[in-house]
């Protein structure tokens, strides 16, 4: 498939491979439902500027796996389910793209449990993280902020979790409340991007130093639901740490390449 955007020639080629299994268990047992989910995705793009040079060009490989055990009541445990999730991704640029060819590994697994049976529940998530990310040319430099920041490879690990309480007030009435911590690690774009985006017009850099994502979440809610009538109020606040985002960095800093201005990925707090 093509498409055209701002002057520049976009072509993109993608194939697709998914496959689910699933089985349910009819008698009464702890755990009811198992299931296995895999993927496979070949993505080609090429973006071709107005002269027919490659401005940017990448060929990705990336594969998926998922693991699901979902359970029934047990005792104080309502119900619940757990997990675990791979993901390898290949990644081998060419054109005017000085981003070096990266491969990746992601490992997750989490737990998801509702305790209680009544009018009062408590909502306990817990999940592990797990990233390792390769550039094949270690050689190669960034400059961050000034620095000629060395491209290596960045391990990433952490957990994040959340809590919460679920009453109902009435049927048709519920309250909740919930903390939770979140994570993500910075992607492939964000630690080793170094060449223009045609599409948004920018020269895309990133930082090899950039730190974890994390962040904290409350959250406060009140549902009413009747036959004919359903409405939700809610409040909300998060912060986050070492927040990922492109920036100037108050700089007006031309790219390279045909002028276009330079964005940096960085690391800022945020609420």
């Amino acid at each position: 498939m093509g498409g055209h955007e701002r002057g520049v020639d976009i072509e993109m080629r993608r194939h697709s491979f998914r496959g689910e299994a699933e089985r349910h268990y009819e008698e009464e047992r702890f755990v009811n439902t198992l299931r296995a989910a895999g993927s496979y995705t070949y993505y080609h793009h090429v973006e071709l500027e107005q002269s027919g040079n490659i401005g940017a060009e990448y060929t990705q490989n990336m594969s998926n796996l998922d693991l699901l055990a979902h359970h029934g009541a047990a005792g104080l445990l309502a119900l619940g389910a757990v997990g675990a999730q791979a993901h390898y991704r290949d990644i081998q640029t060419g054109g005017s793209l000085r981003t070096p060819s990266t491969y990746d590994l992601a490992l997750a697994a989490f737990l998801v449990e509702e305790i209680g049976t009544g009018r009062l529940r408590l909502q306990l998530g817990a999940r592990y993280d797990w990233a390792h990310y390769v550039p094949r040319d270690t050689t190669a430099f960034i400059f961050a902020g000034g620095q000629r920041i060395p491209v290596r490879p960045r391990t990433f690990g952490a957990v994040s979790g959340s809590a919460g309480l679920l009453f109902a007030a009435t049927n048709a009435v519920r309250l909740g409340t919930s903390v939770s911590r979140a994570y993500r690690t910075p992607d492939f774009n964000e630690l080793y991007s170094n060449g223009p985006h045609l599409a948004a017009n920018s020269y895309d850099v990133g930082d090899p130093s950039l730190g974890r994502e994390t962040g904290l979440g409350v959250d406060v809610f009140v549902r009413v639901t009747t036959e004919g009538f359903t409405a939700e109020l809610a409040g909300f606040s998060n912060w986050l740490n070492d927040y990922v985002f492109p920036s100037s960095r108050g700089w007006a800093e031309l790219g390279t390449q045909g002028g276009r201005p330079r964005f940096q990925y960085t690391n800022e707090n945020t609420r």
